[in-house]
């Protein structure tokens, strides 16, 4: 076995042991019950402050561009 085969089964292992996981992406949605709350797109959980993350789901809430 040469070097560039021990090379790509290095890399074989690298790429074999990340974890990849589902990033969520939400928005919030404000209403107005006696003052001003948001809920999360995602898991409908509601707010008093908007956040880049919501607390109850974990949803990213910034915003991206062109989506």
């Amino acid at each position: 076995m040469d070097e560039k085969d021990r090379e790509i089964q290095e890399l074989r292992r690298q790429v074999e042991s990340l974890k990849a996981e589902v990033v969520k992406r939400g928005k919030w949605i404000e209403f107005k019950r006696t003052y001003l709350e948001c809920r999360c797109s995602i898991c409908g959980w509601e707010v008093t402050e908007k956040s880049d993350f919501c607390p109850y789901c974990g949803a990213n809430m910034y915003e991206l561009a062109g989506l």
